[in-house]
């Protein structure tokens, strides 16, 4: 069995503080908030796919977080709307790839603040 007609249900980042990442997600990002399970997690949903937040458990040390791309109609409206909500990008957006019908447009973000 692989994976390469599945879907994914659920991505999981871990967070080192709920609050500060709760806010992030849903005021900034503007994911929609699903619930709270306080004070370890929290989840989202984009589109099909729900987004869990959470704290590592006790002594489990704090692994980088997933990287998370959103497919979006204006790459450039987007990156405004979160430059101006305090999100530090590395770069402003550029296509680094196309092929095809496609172009892979990337900002580069350093979300966590």
């Amino acid at each position: 069995m692989d994976l390469a007609n599945s879907t994914i249900a659920q991505i999981m980042i871990p967070v080192t503080s709920l609050e500060r990442s709760l806010a992030f997600y849903r005021d900034v990002l503007g994911l929609r908030f699903l619930f709270s399970a306080a004070p370890q997690m929290a989840f989202f949903s984009s589109g099909t796919v729900r987004i869990l937040i959470g704290i590592l458990p006790e002594g489990e040390p704090h692994r980088p977080a997933a990287g998370i791309y959103f497919n979006v109609e204006d790459v450039q409206a987007v990156h405004g709307r979160l430059v101006e909500r305090g999100v530090k990008f590395q770069v402003a957006p550029h296509i680094v790839h196309r092929s095809g019908s496609r172009s892979s447009t990337i900002p580069t973000a350093t979300c966590w603040r």
